[in-house]
């Protein structure tokens, strides 16, 4: 037996309360203006999402075998682009490391103050490599503006039942399940990914410098990137065993 199912769904929201703390609430809801969050993708929203089956099951006397072969595809978690912790509150709203970066022209960058002599060249680098990041420059990155790979997951179930009796459905199960079939198959395969907070940070603000006029940031490139979460990512096995009356 096959089955197979595609869901898309879209979810936008403010905030996505995504701790039971108000201050974290406050802190992780990141914007350009604190007091003013814009309307964006959702935390929560996973856009697209695949899930198939393949089944046998046969009966044949006192025994019976089943056996599925499950797959699960799923868009990766949204994240947000902001600047790192550091010593400057960036956009003065007391809580440091929750502003999202303003994604410059290649106009702009050589006016900008740069910590050293790379910051420069690697963050346009950064910026040329990057979709979203190419085609808004001179914009503030949205929150949740981008997204984890996506995620494919195989999963194995086996049973093979034992009956009473002929006419009976009351029986023994022994079971076999292999979560995350994929990663067991290859180390590169069914892999989960994850940022801290649902952000990364790939530029930081080390001091406001004084110069003629006021004030101005000083930027540093420091990149960033996201992991392998190693335990949603490994496969796992279990053994069961029930009786069904």
């Amino acid at each position: 037996r096959l089955v197979a199912a595609y869901t898309y769904s879209q979810s936008k929201s403010v905030n996505d309360g995504v701790s039971a703390q108000s201050s974290s609430n406050w802190g992780r809801t990141y914007a350009v203006d604190s007091n003013a969050p814009a309307l964006s993708n959702s935390v929560y929203e996973f856009p697209h999402k695949v899930v198939a089956s393949v089944s046998y099951t046969r009966r044949y006397g006192l025994f019976g075998t089943r056996v599925m072969l499950l797959y699960n595809g799923f868009s990766g978690e949204h994240y947000s682009l902001t600047y790192a912790k550091g010593k400057v509150d960036v956009n003065g709203d007391s809580y440091k490391g929750n502003s999202l970066i303003y994604i410059p022209t290649e106009a702009e960058m050589p006016t900008m103050l740069w910590a050293d002599d790379s910051s420069q060249a690697a963050f346009n680098d950064y910026i040329e490599g990057d979709s979203y990041l190419r085609t808004h420059r001179g914009r503030f990155a949205e929150r949740n503006s981008h997204s984890l790979p996506f995620v494919h997951r195989l999963d194995l179930h086996v049973a093979q039942s034992f009956y009473f009796s002929k006419s009976s459905d009351r029986r023994i199960e022994l079971s076999l399940d292999v979560l995350n079939l994929s990663n067991l198959i290859s180390r590169s395969w069914g892999l989960v990914h994850r940022t801290t907070n649902w952000a990364l940070s790939p530029v930081t603000v080390t001091e406001l410098r004084e110069v003629e006029g006021g004030y101005r940031p000083v930027y540093k490139f420091n990149g960033a990137s996201y992991t392998v979460d190693d335990i949603a990512s490994r496969w796992h096995m279990q053994i069961g065993l029930r009786v069904v009356f």
